[in-house]
């Protein structure tokens, strides 16, 4: 298996890694939260894609969903990762913003038995 965490090359010289202003979102199905993208302005439920940087779901189902993609970090791809514990980033057309996403059902298995 792949490392659950950050790339040395993400980290400075003197060995710290810093996020600032950073947004998060909870939900329970990631489905919900890019649903929530395409809301329209003034919704109490919208939200920007390029304003969010990681999303805590229980469920988040790899493939296309709409105009998002939904990716599972892999070997090759997991030097992307900006958070700890992401298992999945989204991406869209027409931005180079990604969303690092921390699926709980997957995390909580992968630390359960770290082999798998």
């Amino acid at each position: 298996m792949f490392p659950l965490g950050i790339d040395a090359r993400r980290f400075s010289k003197d060995g710290s890694y810093h996020l600032k202003n950073r947004w998060l979102e909870f939900k329970r199905d990631l489905e919900d939260l890019l649903s929530d993208f395409g809301a329209e302005d003034g919704s109490p439920s919208k939200k920007y894609f390029d304003f969010l940087d990681l999303a805590v779901v229980w469920s988040a189902t790899p493939g296309p969903s709409g105009q998002y993609e939904v990716a599972p970090y892999d070997e090759d791809s997991w030097v992307g990762r900006s958070f700890y514990g992401a298992t999945h980033y989204v991406t869209t057309v027409g931005s180079n913003h990604r969303v690092d996403v921390i699926e709980l059902s997957s995390l909580i298995a992968a630390l359960a038995d770290p082999a798998a």
